[in-house]
């Protein structure tokens, strides 16, 4: 915090007398901490100098970005060398506690420990980046052009996108295996999870470790994105950086730096794994082709259930059919309900990234609704009237937020999954069942087709299959308190573990596609389904669900009728 504290007194863009002041004192640090350190100066390519130029200020005339190099020996100077990396520039306007005073002063803390522990292997090398907000220029410069990066084995890059919350890792490079397999080992309080990986590769955001792992290059990128409020923003001061964040950033890059510095040779590249952690106490790890037997003792699991309780086919497809309506129904309302905060328009995106804890509490009560409506799910009489709702909240997203195919796709499938729904609520082992194939079926296809995202649907479906087993074979009407407690339990662990992957992926695209948040609605509804049902009073959850509705709509207002938040930067556009 001390580092966190002289580094961001104020902004520090590229070419200002702030990022000059900064890079003097990272200089004399690194020497402090008894390493070489050097500079490398690298023209700023148009872009860059056009970005500067809008943002104006003293900055704007800069004409070259200037890394900042350390290098701390090991034992051997010839072996593949760990580079820890984080950028030292910030936005016009911040002064960048967060993104990244964090990330350099967590990596100069991290030498001081690793060197405190004696003779290390390998050479530990340090990289503060600048204009990584320009364009990641220090990094595309130092790959591309400085002789240490012929040296480096693996990459540790440390960024943020907030002021608090957990440390993720969310990105790793290609051919993760044995890396994996070293994280598992040497961080006490893992946050990851291959889903997130598999996101982050598709999606068009970039940082400096996108550079490296273009060249193949080994290693973990470390981000925190929790008070998403400071990302970017004039508040992001050293007071307002929650130092437990600071530490849980430091100590996962720590034990990787650590266990690569201290390894003989380096992981080997190897086919990537599919991994999780579990309620940031451990991770889970194992090959794709593991995913198979985790899928297939779910399902043997579940048909054992069957084959006892002794479903009849024509109930399951109507089971299945409600569970189709509660995650299109979910879709639905979360994407109405996020039009009507104001995501339709031209809206400012850190205006909307303050607005997230709101934004988070609007969905989650909207798929609390959904699975208190799935509960007492019973069909009209009028054929036409159970796809009503499917059809009116379809037609109300589409008038605000324009034509969308997918929007039309999601409504199609609900208004169709409704008229299925059997005329009387769904027992408890259909409606259990048929939420259950329907995951089963979207697993399937995603280990298919994506195996390293198959965790966030197998796991609570394995979970929920041990539950269907005990159930069905020892008390299938639910009265005995051995098997409650043990679906209690169940629903504690799974579910603890479906709302904290719930939590992060809404802080990571939630506000973009809160849709998204319709498929833990699904996985939480499977684990907790047969407590619900077994205590179901109509009334109670009719109210529960209409209050629920009533306070995301609220919620909603709320967001779109509030000025623009304080904490936007001042280089953005307005509300």
């Amino acid at each position: 915090m001390a580092d966190v504290r002289a580094i961001a007194r104020a902004p520090r863009p590229t070419g200002s007398a702030e990022n000059a002041r900064v890079r003097a004192y990272l200089l004399a640090r690194l020497r402090q901490l008894g390493m070489t350190a050097e500079i490398q100066a690298t023209a700023l390519p148009p872009r860059s100098v056009d970005k500067l130029l809008r943002w104006g200020g003293p900055a704007a005339g800069a004409r070259q970005a200037i890394n900042v190099i350390g290098v701390l020996p090991g034992r051997d100077r010839q072996a593949p060398a760990i580079l820890l990396m984080a950028h030292y520039d910030s936005v016009w306007g911040s002064p960048g506690a967060a993104d990244d005073a964090a990330g350099v002063a967590a990596a100069l803390e991290i030498v001081r420990a690793v060197k405190a522990r004696g003779e290390i292997a390998r050479d530990v090398l340090v990289l503060f980046t600048d204009a990584e907000e320009l364009g990641l220029v220090g990094a595309e410069s130092f790959f591309g052009r400085h002789p240490l990066a012929q040296r480096v084995g693996a990459v540790i890059n440390m960024e943020s996108r907030g002021g608090g919350g957990r440390t993720a890792m969310f990105e790793t490079g290609r051919g993760n295996g044995e890396m994996m397999a070293l994280y598992r080992r040497s961080v006490s309080r893992p946050s990851s999870n291959s889903l997130a990986v598999l996101i982050y590769e598709v999606m068009p955001n970039r940082t400096d470790f996108t550079i490296a792992k273009r060249r193949g290059i080994a290693g973990f990128n470390f981000a925190f994105i929790g008070d998403a409020r400071l990302y970017h923003s004039p508040a992001s001061a050293p007071h307002l950086l929650d130092p437990a964040t600071l530490q849980d950033l430091g100590g996962q890059a720590l034990g990787v730096t650590r266990a690569l510095a201290l390894a003989p040779t380096l992981p080997q590249k190897a086919e990537d794994a599919v991994f999780g952690d579990v309620l940031g106490l451990f991770v889970i790890a194992y090959p794709p082709i593991a995913g198979w037997a985790v899928l297939t003792l779910s399902a043997a699991l579940i048909v054992f259930a069957w084959a006892k309780v002794r479903i009849e086919r024509r109930q399951a497809l109507g089971g299945a059919a409600m569970a189709m309506a509660l995650l299109t129904h979910s879709a639905l309302l979360l994407k109405a309900a996020n039009l009507l905060s104001g995501s339709g328009g031209k809206t400012n995106y850190y205006d909307r990234l303050a607005a997230l804890p709101r934004l988070e509490l609007q969905a989650a009560c909207l798929c609390m609704a959904a699975v208190a409506l799935a509960v007492i799910a019973a069909r009209p009489g009028h054929r036409l009237a159970a796809a009503a709702p499917a059809m009116l909240l379809t037609m109300v997203s589409a008038a605000a937020g324009g034509f969308s195919a997918i929007t039309l796709g999601i409504g199609a499938a609900a208004a169709f999954s409704a008229l299925l729904v059997p005329a009387r609520a769904p027992g408890l082992w259909v409606g259990w069942f048929g939420i259950a194939a329907l995951i089963f079926v979207l697993a399937l296809a995603t280990q298919l087709f994506a195996p390293t995202a198959a965790p966030v649907l197998v796991w609570p479906l394995l979970a929920s299959g041990f539950g269907m087993a005990a159930a069905a074979m020892f008390d299938p009407e639910l009265r005995r308190i051995p098997v409650l407690v043990l679906l209690g339990l169940l629903v504690a662990v799974g579910g603890g573990h479906t709302l904290y992957l719930a939590h992060f992926t809404f802080l990571g695209i939630g506000a973009k596609f809160p849709e998204v948040m319709a498929l833990y609605a699904l996985l939480f509804a499977l684990l907790i389904w047969p407590l619900l049902k077994r205590a179901a009073e109509r009334r109670a959850f009719a109210a529960a669900a209409g209050l629920l509705i009533i306070v995301a709509a609220g919620v909603a207002l709320s967001v779109r009728l509030d000025p623009i938040a304080p904490t936007v930067p001042p280089y953005s556009e307005t509300k």
